[in-house]
């Protein structure tokens, strides 16, 4: 019986490998609350080993009927044999026993594997779907990302709108691109870029500043170099501020002749 034991242990850690756990030995609260155990004891996962376990126990009994069953005449003779058939009678009767349990341990141990396996991928395909889940409510559906990205293109055009008003004159390459400057005497140091676009957004900040009649200058040169070198909310480049003077003194001059 000693063997059978041997083989069990054998099969378990062929199928698992030599599993150590320390942790396990550390004292936990948890496991003295009776609640905790019931809830464990009915745990599906542990009903599945119990039912394993339980199939397992019941295999091997009716394999070792089956052993004693088939060796039962030869261990009926022994008393008539003698001591001398003993140990060659009880030896066939072992070796049946542990060449059938080895197998039949084997084919546990495989039929296991095969369940833990599909165990394991239909968690992982679970545990897939919730990710899934989990960025869908996080996205949202198609009409409410539609929505949002409605509302942020919104936000962003009503502060481009509130950027405009504060500038004091439009630089223009009247194709495609526009830029919103502002200078204030006395408040700002340099001209400060509030807002600038090529095509569609060049267009709705020149709409803008001609509802609101901020002057709107065609400068080419001027409107590409702030486009590529300029960024918004910040002072104009070194190098341009010559160039952007000259449009100031120019908004100066609308001024004075109003």
């Amino acid at each position: 019986m000693g063997l059978v034991v041997i083989v069990a242990i054998a099969a378990h850690m062929f199928q698992f490998g030599l599993l150590l756990a320390f942790e396990s030995l550390k004292p936990d609260l948890n496991k003295m609350n009776p609640i905790e155990g019931i809830k464990k004891i009915f745990a599906m996962k542990n009903l599945i080993e119990l039912l394993k376990s339980i199939l397992k126990i019941a295999f091997l009994t009716i394999l070792l009927y089956y052993v004693i069953r088939n060796n039962l005449a030869d261990l009926l003779k022994t008393p008539a044999c003698g001591l001398r058939c003993v140990p060659l009678i009880l030896g066939a009767v072992m070796k049946d026993l542990v060449v059938n349990t080895a197998f039949a341990l084997i084919v546990i141990a495989g039929a296991d594997y095969a369940f833990q396996k599909f165990q394991f991928i239909k968690q992982l395909k679970m545990s897939k779907d919730e990710i899934k889940q989990e960025y869908k409510e996080m996205e949202g559906d198609p009409h409410i990302k539609s929505k949002r990205k409605h509302l942020h293109q919104e936000m962003l055009s009503q502060n481009m709108t509130n950027s405009v008003k504060k500038s004091t004159v439009v630089v223009t390459d009247p194709t495609r691109i526009a830029i919103a400057l502002e200078y204030r005497e006395g408040e700002t140091p340099l001209p400060i870029v509030r807002a600038k676009g090529q095509n569609l957004i060049a267009k709705r900040i020149i709409e803008i500043a001609q509802q609101e009649g901020i002057p709107i200058m065609e400068n080419v040169p001027l409107a590409r170099a702030l486009h590529e070198q300029a960024s918004v909310d910040q002072y104009i480049p070194s190098d341009l501020i010559q160039a952007v003077a000259e449009v100031l003194r120019w908004v100066a001059q609308l001024q004075n002749q109003r």
